[in-house]
């Protein structure tokens, strides 16, 4: 799967992608595990921006649901990764030799932070 058609057939609904114009996530392993995190975070989330840095992805979320990321079933339904390591906002893992972290802020901190991630990846 190419990144044109990730993003016309993986991306959700309402979500924001931006993958680096050199880069496609068939690269980093299964694009289509990179759709089912992505996916899985719809149980708090909305608005998702991933971006591959290097061999991981680098999704930034939007807590849209202040009670769902609270709720410790949500998030393991939403995060279901073995090992995952929390280090203050940022949950990271590795899933099928793909290393991801995701990095979760409020919605009025979302536009700002997706603003300097693009800048730190089209540098």
């Amino acid at each position: 799967m190419n990144r044109r058609d990730f993003i016309r057939n993986g991306s959700l609904a309402g979500a924001a992608i931006l993958l680096p114009s050199a880069r496609t996530l068939a690269g980093l392993g299964e694009a289509a595990d990179c759709q089912a995190v992505v996916s899985n975070l719809s149980a708090y989330s909305r608005r998702v921006l991933p971006m591959v840095n290097g061999d991981e992805v680098h999704v930034l979320a939007s807590i849209d649901s202040l009670a769902a990321f609270a709720d410790p079933e949500v998030r393991c339904r939403a995060l279901p990764y073995p090992g995952m390591q929390s280090h203050g906002n940022v949950l990271s893992f590795a899933y099928r030799d793909t290393r991801y972290r995701i990095e979760n802020v409020m919605p009025e901190q979302f536009n700002d932070r997706a603003q300097e991630l693009r800048s730190i990846h089209h540098a």
